[in-house]
């Protein structure tokens, strides 16, 4: 019964049945409507408060939550993730998570071709926020040997793009590219401000320049709800 509730709520949204300014039905109406008992109703909306698709108002009861328009994303083109969103007249915001040289981990040391334990890697994460509201974090991992002053120099880093030009790294290209779709962690969910069952786009892969092969090691996290992703 929890399924025909949910599929009843998501006909009346795409038909237009409810409106984002208007709380929907109470769980008491729910309950009659379907001579179900409250706590099936109850699950019925929590499932879909989970997948971000309803909102709870103290007080005020349950609503649907307001559509965003979708951010743009050209995953394949050579500009930085701040100059595809001014493109679109969008205004990007940073804010740093962690900047800090990170303990041995075999999977990004052989990731950037490093030799072993003695080589050093600084890891810097960002989280991307429009309008206030977090759409992704940055995760970027950095072989020390080739940003010397790194620990210096990435309270100012706002692209990391424009970082490696700026360093003198030219024709930059993403190679070894995984996608993969997963569920947020507790901790994701806090920083992204997110519910547990909106999907993230996980996107990995290694930075090569023509100087030097591989650069940097990236892994981020973008909300599935909040782009439109172009693949060309």
């Amino acid at each position: 019964m929890e399924n025909w509730i949910i599929d009843d709520i998501m006909n009346g949204l795409q038909s237009g049945r409810y409106d984002v300014e208007e709380p929907l039905p109470s769980e008491h109406t729910m309950c009659a409507r379907y001579s179900v008992p409250r706590i099936t109703v109850r699950n019925a909306y929590n499932r879909l408060e989970d997948q971000g698709i309803v909102v709870s108002r103290q007080g005020k009861g349950r609503y649907l939550t307001p559509s965003k328009t979708p951010v743009h994303l050209d995953l394949w083109t050579g500009s930085s993730f701040s100059e595809k969103l001014m493109s679109q007249g969008l205004e990007l915001d940073n804010r740093i998570l962690i900047q800090k040289s990170c303990d041995y981990d075999r999977d990004i040391w052989k990731r950037l071709d490093l030799d072993g334990k003695e080589e050093q890697v600084y890891h810097i994460a960002i989280i991307r926020m429009i309008e206030d509201s977090p759409i992704a974090i940055h995760h970027s991992y950095l072989p020390i040997k080739y940003f010397p002053l790194v620990e210096e120099e990435a309270p100012t880093i706002k692209s990391m793009f424009r970082y490696f030009t700026t360093n003198g790294y030219t024709e930059l290209k993403a190679v070894s590219v995984t996608m993969e779709l997963s569920l947020p962690t507790s901790e994701e969910q806090e920083l992204l401000c997110c519910p547990p069952l909106i999907p993230l786009l996980v996107l990995e892969n290694c930075t090569h320049s023509k100087e030097v092969t591989p650069l940097q090691y990236t892994r981020i996290l973008y909300r599935g709800d909040r782009f439109k992703y172009h693949i060309n």
